[in-house]
């Protein structure tokens, strides 16, 4: 029997896939416990409409990183957090705290935006770091923090 796959099954295949399974199997298991749909030609189509509307949202998606990499280029964020006269942060600086001042100086930034190999930042200083937006997209971000000394 032929279906359409919602959720992943080991050893079975790829949610949104067609899969042809034994039938015990397929009413069994996989139907009965919402795993699967019969692979008509209804499900079969609208499985393929679904690829092409997931196609096209990734694609916008890739457009508007890529049209977001000049802006973030262009960004110089300054944060300014309590530290010692040396330099020191009294605590690191993290990636979510940075992300937040980014997404509040460049709108539109996708949810899923993170930096890579980012390590806390605990001194004081001038920063560059590499943002990725989408798949294929990066952009460099330069930080520059400064310090609250207290006497």
């Amino acid at each position: 029997m032929r279906v359409i796959l919602l959720q992943n099954v080991k050893n079975i295949g790829q949610a949104n896939k067609v899969v042809e399974v034994a039938d015990g199997f397929a009413r069994n298991f996989l139907l009965r416990r919402n795993l699967a749909k019969i692979a008509d030609s209804a499900g079969i189509s609208a499985l393929e409409r679904e690829r092409q509307e997931r196609e096209i949202r990734a694609r916008v998606a890739l457009e508007r990183s890529r049209a977001l990499v000049g802006k973030i280029e262009s960004l110089n964020l300054q944060v300014s957090l309590p530290g010692s006269s040396a330099g020191g942060l009294y605590a690191a600086l993290k990636e979510s705290e940075i992300l937040a001042r980014v997404r509040k100086s460049v709108p539109g930034l996708p949810p899923d935006a993170g930096l890579v190999d980012y390590v806390p930042i605990k001194s004081a200083g001038a920063h560059e770091l590499e943002l990725q937006m989408a798949e294929k997209v990066r952009a460099s971000l330069k930080l520059t923090v400064s310090t609250d000394a207290k006497k």
